[in-house]
């Protein structure tokens, strides 16, 4: 039997219906843009891997701990997103995390030099993780009748964004001239949304209403780290992230080691991100009709197992249908992740809550992946070990889906506490 989340009681504070039709789908679209921005950063750093280790003397091990400081920057920011969110409102603390996130993508611009390079990469890590937690709650509140399908095509719009960032970022650096460029050329996007964004949230017919149950940045507003239940789901969001972040940092060198060109491989990597497209959309929607979601999970895993059998296979052959099957396994775990944050939280505040332990988790966990895999490439010349061990973890999540919820079931909030406005009849 499982914990259930500990839920913020705030009965004497009212909760605003949700927003205007219209300005529902003003606000749909700015968490896509959102979405684009949140992952696009983690793409661009690995397509420039040759470049970066040139001009910095990087090794695999050291290129690993790039990619690994900024997840476990992320990781760490998490529940920053939850506090802030408590203390100012979603609104002003989102405004404050595309902030930082513009900064870090700007500063990069001077990452000639290790120090400015992994301050630039903390930073920018630290608003996407932070922001990542607030995501799921915004849309929970804001657009609650179709919050299966904004989550889908937001966590689209985060694979769509790794994905081009991939694929654009080394011509971009040879049309721009150098590699800092191109990788503070995409804080120019950055910058521009978090425009859009401050442009919307300070009207205050948009406010999101959070502000209005704003609570003390107090212990008790922490995060549930003794709830069952919030294990449950943190391990579901951890392992397809662990996954895809390995997959993200070391797809492309991998590719390159078995004969493929730099084109194919980055190629390769578009792909990866390419078919979670359809999983990232259609699992969210999926999820809203069937009554049991516990074999969607199962079945997500089972693809992520299987694709990366065939990843470890020698021949380069089985690269495309391994990345494909990972793929949709990781873009399927990924959404279905989110959706059951939005499950087991009672109210927007416990959401935030739960994603900020999910994600604490996930990126700290996930930041191993990188550099597991780029210690143990170097330690046995093969990618076959650390494969192995994401394997492992896929295995260890297959064993706990049967205690998830068999459904729609949400975790029974405090006595008193405010339900969103889709919780009410």
């Amino acid at each position: 039997m499982t914990a259930p989340l500990p839920c913020q009681s705030t009965p004497d504070l009212p909760v605003r219906d949700a927003l205007r039709r219209r300005d529902q789908l003003v606000l749909a679209g700015l968490v896509l843009a959102i979405g684009l921005n949140l992952r696009l950063h983690l793409g661009t750093v690995p397509a420039l891997m040759s470049q970066m280790e040139s001009d910095l003397g990087l090794s695999k091990a050291g290129f690993g701990l790039v990619s690994s400081t900024c997840i476990v920057a992320m990781g760490l920011a998490a529940p920053l997103g939850p506090r802030m969110s408590a203390r100012f409102g979603v609104d002003r603390a989102m405004t404050l995390m595309l902030f930082a996130l513009t900064a870090g993508a700007l500063l990069r611009l001077g990452a000639g030099t290790l120090p400015v390079l992994f301050v630039a990469v903390a930073i920018t890590g630290a608003a996407m993780g932070s922001a990542s937690s607030l995501i799921p709650g915004i849309v929970a509140r804001a657009v609650p009748r179709h919050g299966g399908v904004v989550t889908g095509m937001y966590s689209s719009c985060m694979a769509l964004g790794v994905g081009v960032a991939a694929v654009v970022s080394r011509p971009l650096a040879t049309e721009l001239g150098s590699w800092q460029r191109s990788l503070a050329s995409w804080g120019i996007l950055s910058g521009v949304t978090l425009l859009a964004w401050w442009l919307f949230a300070g009207d205050p017919a948009n406010r999101l209403g959070v502000a209005e149950q704003r609570v003390a940045a107090r212990p008790a507003a922490g995060l549930p780290w003794r709830s069952g239940t919030a294990w449950l789901v943190t391990l579901m969001v951890a392992t397809p992230m662990t996954v895809g972040l390995a997959g993200l940092a070391w797809m492309d060198p991998l590719y390159q080691e078995r004969g493929g060109s730099p084109a194919a491989a980055a190629a390769l990597l578009f792909v990866f991100q390419g078919v979670q497209l359809f999983a990232l959309i259609g699992i969210p929607a999926l999820c809203q009709v069937v009554t049991d979601r516990r074999p969607v999970q199962a079945g997500c895993l089972a693809a992520i197992l299987v694709g990366l059998v065939a990843l470890a296979a020698p021949d380069r052959t089985l690269a495309v249908p391994a990345v494909v099957l990972i793929g949709l396994g990781v873009g399927g775990a990924t959404s279905l992740g989110m959706v059951l944050i939005g499950d087991a939280a009672p109210t927007p505040l416990a959401s935030a809550q739960l994603g900020g332990l999910a994600y604490l988790v996930a990126f700290v966990g996930g930041a191993g992946g990188p550099a597991a895999l780029g210690a143990l490439r170097q330690l046995t010349g093969s990618f076959v070990p650390g494969l192995a061990a994401l394997m492992a973890l896929c295995l260890l999540a297959l064993c706990f889906v049967p205690r998830l919820p068999s459904g729609l079931d949400r975790v029974p909030s405090a006595p008193g506490a405010t339900r969103r406005g889709r919780d009410r009849p």
